[in-house]
């Protein structure tokens, strides 16, 4: 990981939020899709405050979704380690990171590239149906219906790239369908803040490990 330079700083992206992006032609861009970086674990309000003595773990990825993306949802693969195509949707499905918490609420256009957050301390959006969990908890990806559909709004609709909590328990069918092996596989964060029946669609933070590229 470089703790030195980067090719675009924290909570910004390649292109920024005026600059043409020619979807059919990165250019040499294409070099620095997956480079990695450790950051400082800083307040996104604040980047001169540090939030915890933690460090940041970070990719540069490009956003081939056809859509915006906003900071502080759960995405996944297009190519692995480089590209991310929208929001995570299937229960315990793998996913790449959680989109900078740094990022302004313009979020990140089509085709322009944003630091994915894989390792250390980062928001993250509650669900905006049954958010409650507690300090610890075991988080995984939650059910939605569409990738590219999602926005920050408080609906139902906007579940996709969230994350809920694992009761420490499996059902029957979840020891013989798949989705207990999913579960333990793909619970790539833990709640470091708890959150309440009334906390829906928040800023709540998260521990992130385990993601593998």
């Amino acid at each position: 990981m470089d703790t030195g330079s980067q090719p675009v700083a924290r909570g910004k992206t390649w292109y920024g939020q005026t600059a043409t992006i020619d979807t059919s032609d990165y250019g040499t861009s294409t070099g620095i899709e997956g480079y990695p970086a450790v950051f400082p674990d800083t307040d996104p309000a604040d980047t001169t405050l540090r939030r915890s003595g933690g460090e940041v773990k970070a990719i540069l990825v490009r956003n081939v979704s056809g859509i915006t993306l906003f900071k502080c949802m759960a995405v996944v693969w297009s190519v692995r380690g480089k590209r991310v195509n929208g929001y995570v949707t299937t229960t315990a499905a793998e996913y790449a990171g959680i989109v900078d918490d740094h990022l302004g609420s313009a979020g990140v256009r089509n085709g322009d590239m944003f630091w994915l957050i894989v390792g250390g301390p980062v928001l993250r959006y509650t669900p905006i149906a049954t958010p409650t969990c507690s300090a610890g908890d075991v988080l995984y990806a939650k059910t939605a219906a569409n990738s590219t559909g999602n926005t920050t709004a408080g609906t139902t609709a906007n579940e996709a790239g969230r994350l809920l909590p694992w009761n420490g328990t499996f059902t029957a069918a979840e020891t013989t369908d798949g989705s207990a092996g999913n579960i333990l596989l793909h619970s790539y964060a833990r709640a470091i803040s708890g959150v309440t029946s009334a906390e829906t669609n928040s800023l709540k933070l998260v521990e992130l490990r385990g993601l593998a590229l």
